[in-house]
């Protein structure tokens, strides 16, 4: 018996003798051999890899000279604000109601720094309980470098402790230098 060479969708054939050969409209006999050759299959594309920068900066550091503003009567305060100078951190201290055993209720801290060529912002959202767990908190960074990143997400496993700490102790030291 012949061989032939069976490709679909190409229509050269070689075939070994008349009995064997197969065409396009008829497949190849039962005693014949058939080599297919598919097209090969293309790799799928894996997604870029994109860092995870929540974190990358150091939000929760204590501060140190910056200066402090209160909105409203510093006895009776529920807001007090604190700005650093390099790199530029804002940081948001919102005191609830007399009753809370730990006073601070709200922390926002946000920071800022140019990093080769492009700035990069980091944010951490906090809400305390009245007995100063955390309700709920989370992060956020992005940059203006092209094309722009976005990264949202929750606290990190030191925010918790951090985060408390550093409400109390900005709230003392803005306190302090109200009066």
């Amino acid at each position: 018996m012949g061989t032939s060479v069976w490709m679909p969708g190409v229509r050269a054939f070689a075939c070994a003798g008349l009995l064997a050969c197969a065409t396009p409209e008829q497949p190849p006999r039962q005693d014949s051999t058939v080599i297919t050759v598919e097209p090969p299959a293309e790799a799928p594309v894996a997604p870029a890899v994109v860092e995870n920068r929540l974190g990358r900066m150091q939000l929760l550091n204590e501060p140190g000279g910056g200066r402090c503003t209160v909105e409203g009567d510093p006895q009776v305060a529920r807001r007090y604000t604190y700005e650093g100078e390099y790199p530029v951190r804002v940081v948001k201290v919102e005191v609830g109601d007399g009753g809370r055993s730990f006073a601070p209720q709200m922390l926002e801290v946000s920071m800022r720094q140019n990093r080769s060529g492009y700035d990069e912002t980091e944010t951490i959202y906090v809400l305390f309980t009245p007995a100063g767990g955390i309700e709920r908190g989370q992060r956020r960074y992005f940059t203006t470098e092209t094309p722009p990143l976005r990264q949202d997400g929750a606290l990190l496993a030191s925010d918790s402790l951090n985060a408390r700490q550093l409400a109390a102790s900005m709230l003392q030291y803005c306190r302090a230098r109200a009066r």
